[in-house]
């Protein structure tokens, strides 16, 4: 009768577990050293770090009737980012010597004739950033009061010329019906130039109340976690690293 072999069980879990254990211990110093040296820089960032807020310009274009503004938004933003922006990031540049430190964008709300300039930046930066805004909003107002002007006087151009054929039409006759309609439109065109608006700065550079972006608590933790995981992994790779050179050191004596 033949005996069965006896199954015998490796206990791979349990090996890996010691041996994973050992090289943490051999190597601890390691570790510790590559984990400060992962962490520390995101607890420095964090220390460092100034609150950062947001900070919201609005601006309501002007209207030349109903509906119908001085300028459409889409001209006025293009204006701004391609003319005035880069202007003032090249002014700002050459008083401070660096570039702008903070983003300006600029937007328009869906279906309004506001601008929305909005920028990211620290509470030690409010200055430059109100400074910014204000300059783009001069600009634009500066532009928008010529268009006001010029629509203004093309509406009294109109209007004078109404007032100058009436006198000729009173001296002819059967032209009572031409008149009223002279009449008619000198008062629309009138009612018109009454409601031209200017364009108006409805908040400068208003800072949030709340701080923007992840805060300092969650960067260090962050900081923390990737320490862990680069030295963990650097832990191994170290490992293995000794391992292949003690291999290949052994195949060199054979």
């Amino acid at each position: 009768m033949t005996s069965r072999p006896e199954c015998t069980h490796t206990h791979d879990d349990e090996i890996s577990l010691v041996d994973i254990a050992a090289t943490f211990i051999r190597r601890r110093r390691f570790f510790g050293l590559v984990f400060v040296v992962f962490m520390l820089p995101g607890i420095g960032y964090a220390l460092l770090k100034g609150d950062t807020y947001q900070f919201t310009t609005l601006l309501k274009i002007g209207e030349k009737g109903e509906g119908e503004h001085l300028e459409s938004p889409s001209a006025t933003i293009a204006t701004l980012e391609n003319r005035w922006l880069p202007e003032k990031m090249s002014i700002y540049a050459a008083s401070h010597e660096r570039s702008l430190p903070f983003r300006v964008i600029i937007s328009n709300p869906e279906d309004t004739g506001l601008i929305k300039i909005h920028s990211e930046a620290s509470g030690k930066m409010e200055d430059h950033v109100q400074d910014v805004h204000q300059y783009l909003l001069e600009k634009i107002q500066a532009n928008h009061s010529v268009l006001l002007e010029r629509e203004r006087s093309r509406l009294k151009g109109r209007i004078a010329i109404i007032e100058e054929s009436i006198p000729e039409l009173k001296s002819q006759q059967d032209v009572g019906s031409a008149i009223a309609d002279l009449l008619d439109k000198k008062a629309q065109l009138k009612l018109a130039a009454a409601h031209l608006e200017q364009t108006e700065v409805l908040v400068l550079a208003r800072k949030s109340t709340k701080e923007t972006g992840p805060g300092k608590a969650i960067i260090v933790a962050l900081a923390v976690l990737l320490g862990l995981m680069v030295a963990f992994f650097s832990v191994f790779f170290a490992e293995f690293a000794s391992s292949v050179r003690e291999h290949i050191a052994q195949s060199g004596d054979e």
